[in-house]
């Protein structure tokens, strides 16, 4: 399993998902990802950005995407 993490919003997250389905990729099969919202926390600074990490379960499909979106 390959992963990748894309510092980017929720709904850009979800057009790359379905860039992903529209190519014939099946999630769970191909590839799974999580959403992780940014978090303010006053106490140690300032806020974390939101990120997406794609998990892919074929290294050339890790490779051809992270190529594409980076």
């Amino acid at each position: 399993m390959i992963n990748l993490r894309l510092e980017i919003s929720a709904s850009k997250a979800m057009e790359l998902v379905n860039q992903l389905r529209t190519a014939g990729c099946v999630q769970g099969v191909d590839f799974d990802f999580r959403y992780y919202p940014s978090i303010q926390d006053r106490f140690n600074g300032p806020a974390k950005p939101s990120f997406v990490l794609f998990h892919f379960y074929k290294e050339s499909l890790a490779t051809y995407y992270g190529l594409k979106w980076q």
